[in-house]
């Protein structure tokens, strides 16, 4: 009899100690899972917000935060499963094998996505070219992750994969007849909203303009902040003064030069 009721008594204090040493754990791991997805979220604000700031295509910068979330998010996983019994090569074994399944199973989703990446980075054509694609030609309307949007004859819209855009041999009509004038814009405030913007909403409107306006250079001096922003357009448009005088108007103590040059 009293071998029994030791038996148990040592039974319940083995399960006592297992009880209390699975509970820290799972507080542990409790405690890194709120601690990552705060991590994370500060993260994707900060990264996201300092790529904007760099001029970086806001679907570049997307991609990017959300890159850094799943990193995030997947060192989480693995001391997840470490604390509560996981060992190191096991959690790194399961995530391999799923990074593998998953690359897998989404190749061609991926593949378009690196495409589209490349040309918001390279960008060999801006919205409003003429580019021709394999058999395809039209205006680009826009330029996405996996897509690139382009308006054919007769107003069509066509979809091309960014995979095949990245793939084919690709010719740009509009490179050949676009000229760029740069604006130079000095004695800015360094402190206070951002001039770019700005830029933007001087430039939208102006005959002949083609895309966006694109960053060039920023300084900052004793004099304050300089920036230089180019604006492609037809060859057969002068929008120098025009450009020069809406600058001049949206930052009246700025000092505004513009040349031209090819695109």
């Amino acid at each position: 009899m009293t071998s029994i009721v030791t038996d148990l008594v040592t039974a319940l204090e083995g399960f006592s100690d297992d009880l209390i040493a699975f509970t820290v754990h799972a507080i542990e791991a409790v405690v890194v899972a709120l601690v990552a997805i705060l991590l994370a979220r500060l993260l994707r604000q900060r990264v996201a917000a300092g790529l904007l700031r760099a001029r970086v295509d806001p679907h570049v910068a997307t991609l990017v935060s959300n890159g850094v979330v799943v990193g995030v998010y997947a060192v989480a996983a693995t001391l997840v499963i470490s604390l509560i019994g996981g060992n190191w090569t096991s959690a790194v074994t399961i995530l391999s094998a799923g990074t593998v399944a998953l690359t897998l199973a989404l190749q061609d989703v991926l593949r378009g996505f690196v495409a589209g990446v490349y040309l918001l980075l390279e960008r060999p054509f801006a919205i409003g070219d003429r580019i021709k694609v394999r058999d395809v030609e039209g205006t680009v309307e826009a330029i996405d992750l996996r897509t690139t949007i382009l308006r054919g004859e007769g107003a069509g819209i066509v979809v091309v994969p960014n995979a095949t855009v990245f793939a084919e041999i690709l010719t740009n009509r509009s490179l050949g007849h676009q000229l760029r004038t740069t604006a130079r814009l000095s004695m800015l405030p360094t402190a206070g909203a951002d001039p770019f913007p700005g830029i933007e909403e001087a430039v939208a409107g102006l005959p002949g303009v083609v895309g966006v306006p694109r960053l060039d250079e920023v300084t900052a001096d004793a004099d304050g902040l300089a920036v230089a922003v180019s604006v492609a357009h037809a060859a057969d448009t002068e929008i120098a003064p025009a450009l020069a005088a809406r600058l001049r108007e949206r930052f009246p103590a700025a000092a505004v030069s513009v040349v031209r040059s090819p695109a």
